[in-house]
């Protein structure tokens, strides 16, 4: 959604007089703010990206799709979690069933949000924390695409979606330095 916001931002400038070389310049400065599809790490070949901010699904769908299109349809983990605020996400579900290879639930709705992705016939499993969640990822062995994009309210378990994705770029981190020790206390036995 980041480009189109940019195309008619770009096209507003344009009707007002702005020159075209100008506003394009203007616009490759800008960084995209955290919490929105920002790459976080890659880990053996996965790559992590914290879209905390997707607080409801049709922002979730979105971040999907783009990862898909930039990644060349490279198997995405996605987690998805939060509170629902009473909207029913299974039709939003089952929209993934042919973009996501496996999906992650966690927080409070985490066993329904599972449900759902039983009933829609997509792989999934549930766990109450983030960290937990996130800790799940290492167990799948293919080279991949994880999304944090939880598609929800971040208040059954965060203060906002900042904390949230704070959170999970803290649990990321974790994840890359202990693979990193890893690495290098193999390289020592080898």
């Amino acid at each position: 959604s980041y480009p189109i916001n940019w195309l008619i931002i770009s096209a507003t400038l344009d009707l007002l007089g702005y020159d075209a070389e100008t506003i394009l310049q203007q616009t490759q400065q800008f960084d995209i703010p955290s919490h929105r599809l920002e790459h976080v790490a890659t880990i053996n070949d996965t790559l992590y990206y914290n879209d905390s901010k997707s607080t409801i699904m049709q922002a979730t769908l979105a971040s999907v799709n783009s990862l898909i299109k930039k990644h060349n349809q490279k198997p995405l983990i996605l987690i998805l979690g939060g509170t629902s605020k009473g909207v029913d996400r299974a039709g939003y579900i089952k929209q993934l069933s042919n973009t996501t290879t496996h999906i992650i639930c966690f927080g409070t709705e985490a066993e329904t949000l599972k449900r759902t992705c039983d009933d829609c016939q997509i792989s999934s499993e549930s766990y109450t924390t983030l960290e937990e969640a996130v800790l799940a990822t290492q167990k799948i062995n293919s080279p991949s695409c994880v999304l944090f994009s939880p598609g929800g309210a971040s208040f059954d378990l965060f203060k906002n979606y900042e904390e949230r994705g704070a959170c999970f770029k803290k649990i990321v981190a974790t994840l890359q330095e202990n693979n990193s020790l890893t690495a290098m206390r193999c390289k020592l036995y080898d």
